[in-house]
């Protein structure tokens, strides 16, 4: 399923509710959700671009390839952090229902998806047992 400008854009404003809470210095901190939205506001922009740019078959440079990869890892790591700021109860609760409203995802997507997952996991670790056993590795 492709992402379209205006779900990644919903998905931002629906992750907006509510407040990250951390004990802050004073003046380290000055209104950097305004700043913050603008970047990602351009972010969006940008991809979506790039996406539409972009053919499956396109062959591009390595250093092309390099930065959109640290870019998905550092904005992936930003939405897990702050993600696991509203990991529990209500909040945690609207932000999934507003990601997968965003997404056409359902809780049932996301719990087939961790069967899987752990499927997949039980079905590596009897993998390497038996690679272990057939070449006399203890694990």
């Amino acid at each position: 399923m492709t992402t379209t400008r205006e779900q990644l854009a919903q998905i931002y404003q629906h992750s907006q509710v509510g407040t990250m809470e951390e004990a802050k210095d004073p003046g380290e901190y000055d209104q950097e959700g305004g700043m913050a939205k603008g970047q990602l506001k351009t972010m969006i922009d940008a991809a979506q671009e790039l996406h539409n740019m972009l053919g499956e078959n396109d062959n591009l440079p390595e250093w092309v390839q390099s930065k959109i990869t640290k870019a998905t890892d550092y904005i992936d790591s930003v939405r897990d952090y702050m993600k696991s700021e509203v990991s529990e109860g209500p909040a945690r609760d609207r932000l999934l229902k507003q990601m997968d409203k965003a997404s056409g995802r359902t809780q049932a997507d996301r719990e087939a998806d961790a069967k899987k997952a752990a499927a997949r996991r039980k079905a590596a670790d009897k993998d390497l047992a038996d690679f272990r056993k057939k070449h006399g590795m203890s694990s």
